[in-house]
């Protein structure tokens, strides 16, 4: 599932998407939406949002999600949203190793907070990604944009890491 919470004139626009990929090993990735989404109409250069990870259980909100648009009806009224972050796991730069993203088990204190802005994630996902929109292009369809985003901050429930490198559920 995804949030634009960013944009100044619309609440929240909250809209599945299906298909993103990661185009480096450390913090780029690309995003196909359909330009018919009222979604799609709020993303523009340097807009931030965040991606979150639902689990086993959420179908039916990922698909009542889907199933309405945010021009007619207010999404934010269906989800419980919360500022990005667990308090749990945080993707941190650490300039020491040779990946140059790391987790670490740190105290959180959000950049959200701090600087006033309105993201949020879905509450109950298991990973939230804060990303920064850097491109918006039309795609080989027509009917698409390909966005190319940075993820600026991530986070994951620690039921969901392993071993300090695996993004995988750990509980049966």
């Amino acid at each position: 599932s995804y949030v634009d919470s960013s944009s100044s004139d619309v609440k929240y626009s909250i809209m599945p998407i299906t298909w993103l990929t990661p185009t480096n090993p450390s913090d780029e990735i690309v995003l196909s939406m359909a330009k018919k989404r009222f979604t799609a109409s709020h993303m523009h250069d340097s807009t931030f949002f965040t991606l979150s990870v639902p689990v086993s259980g959420m179908e039916s909100l990922v698909v009542r999600l889907g199933s309405c648009s945010g021009r007619s009806h207010d999404k934010s009224l269906d989800v419980s949203l919360t500022l990005p972050g667990f308090n749990v796991y945080r993707l941190v730069d650490d300039k020491s190793r040779k990946d140059p993203f790391v987790w670490k088990k740190k105290k959180w204190r959000s950049f959200y907070e701090l600087h006033g802005s309105r993201l949020r994630a879905i509450d109950g996902c298991c990973a939230q990604l804060v990303c920064q929109l850097i491109s918006k292009k039309s795609s080989l369809d027509d009917h698409h944009f390909l966005l190319s985003a940075r993820i600026v901050d991530a986070y994951v429930k620690s039921d969901y890491w392993k071993d300090d490198k695996l993004f995988i559920p750990c509980s049966p």
